[in-house]
Order: structure tokens, then C-alpha cells, then sequence
């Protein structure tokens, strides 16, 4: 059973790991730690999976009445996917040395659309459920 202790610590992993990198890259050159930044942010999604999946699959139960909001943050889960997988594709580290200025935007743009995505989970989905009792 995953409580909501579980999301909040894994949304707190995932946006530290996520801020980390966004002010590592805002920083400019040296980037000795990129790699690993990178690295802990993909982790910290990762190991955030198992968590979302349990809340998404009582969630689609308890959100039955109220699908328009259940599906959209779906659909912003499933866009910001795309667009993570998006941004490695393209950004590899021949790219980023070749314009990090432009890399530290993408970074930035990418953090705070995870953000509004987490908080949407967070107050739109989460919250409403555990008020209501309901605990994946």
C-alpha cells in the first residue's frame, strides 16, 4: 500500500534532482557534473514509478465521475514523457558543449513543465483521494 508520504518523498526527490540540474546548467561551463545530474534525475523518475502506478490505478477507480481531470493529467504524464525522451534524444553531450545556452533553456523549460505536472498530481489527484481515504 503506498501512503502519500511515498509521493510526496519521491516528487521531492525527483524536483531536487531536477532543480539540481536546471542551476547546474543555468551556472554555464564547467559542466563537470552534468552526467551525473542527468543520471540522478533520470533515477529519481524511475524510482518513482512503481508509486504513480499504484496511485494511478486507484485513481482511475475514484476518478470514474470526474474522467476529464483524471484524463488530462494522463495526458500531461504521457507529454512530458514524450518530451523528456525528446530531450535526451536530442541533447547529447557533443550537443550541449556545442550551446549551452540553449541546452540551459530546454533544461529550464523541461523542470517547469515537471513541476506544474507534479503539483497537478499532488493537489488535483492525490490530495482529493487521500481525503477521501483512499490509499494505493
Amino acid at each position: 500500500m503506498m501512503r502519500p508520504d511515498d509521493s510526496r518523498r519521491s516528487h521531492e526527490a525527483i524536483r531536487a534532482a531536477a532543480y539540481a540540474l536546471r542551476d547546474c546548467v543555468r551556472a554555464g561551463p564547467p559542466l563537470t557534473d552534468l552526467g551525473r545530474l542527468r543520471m540522478n534525475l533520470a533515477n529519481a523518475v524511475r524510482e518513482h514509478l512503481p508509486t504513480q502506478q499504484g496511485w494511478n490505478k486507484e485513481a482511475r477507480g475514484y476518478f470514474a465521475d470526474q474522467m476529464p481531470t483524471y484524463e488530462r493529467i494522463m495526458e500531461e504524464d504521457r507529454e512530458l514523457r514524450l518530451r523528456y525522451s525528446d530531450h535526451i534524444r536530442r541533447w547529447s553531450s557533443n550537443a550541449i558543449a556545442s550551446n549551452v545556452p540553449a541546452y540551459a533553456a530546454d533544461v529550464a523549460t523541461l523542470v517547469e513543465r515537471l513541476d506544474r505536472y507534479l503539483r497537478s498530481l499532488e493537489h488535483e489527484l492525490y490530495k482529493p483521494m487521500h481525503q477521501a481515504g483512499i490509499e494505493a
